[in-house]
């Protein structure tokens, strides 16, 4: 698999008076054999491309200082259509550091997420290889908040709700907690 990946880093150094940002332009391709997604067949070769960019634009602090508001988004792009099973996938969201007085490292952050189920799937009752279905996308809203409660344990309760679970608009909602540990060593 060959990845290539343009990024534009500026304003990440402890004097710099402007706003950090990281922008990042990629795509990859990997010449392997790839089974269809209905079973029937393979192809030699995928590609794809993504965007990625978070630019803060609120600092608190002066240069130097972590603590502000931090948007992003990311998208990226699978066009063979008969090998992807999401073939668009975007993302925007936005993090801020230091939103609680005297945790400037603990972060909330809140995203929206779009996942393009492909159009064509494999239909198993009907023998056929492949035919439309109701199957469009799957919508994920996420919010999250990481407490540092050690310079190395970081707890992070996390609460998603996602719209048409598996891309189907006949499918139930769903409410999804969890917490994730991050253990730095």
């Amino acid at each position: 698999m060959e990845v290539a990946q343009v990024s534009y880093y500026f304003n990440h150094g402890s004097d710099d008076t402007g706003l950090p940002g990281t922008y990042n332009l990629g795509g990859f391709y990997s010449g392997a054999d790839y089974e269809s997604l209905a079973g029937t067949s393979t192809k030699r070769g995928n590609y794809g491309f993504y965007l990625e960019a978070e630019q803060m634009i609120y600092r608190y602090g002066g240069p130097g200082s972590d603590v502000g508001l931090t948007p992003w988004l990311a998208v990226s792009y699978t066009p063979e259509q008969s090998l992807n099973q999401l073939p668009l996938l975007a993302m925007v969201g936005a993090a801020y550091q230091g939103l609680i007085p005297h945790r400037s490292d603990d972060s909330a952050a809140a995203a929206f997420i779009y996942g393009k189920l492909n159009t064509a799937s494999p239909s198993s009752a009907s023998g056929s290889m492949f035919q439309p279905s109701t199957v469009s996308g799957e919508k994920v809203l996420e919010l999250d908040y990481t407490c540092w409660a050690t310079p190395w344990l970081g707890i992070t309760p996390d609460f998603q709700y996602v719209f048409n679970p598996s891309g189907s608009s006949g499918s139930k909602n769903a409410a999804v907690p969890g917490i994730q540990l991050q253990v730095l060593f």
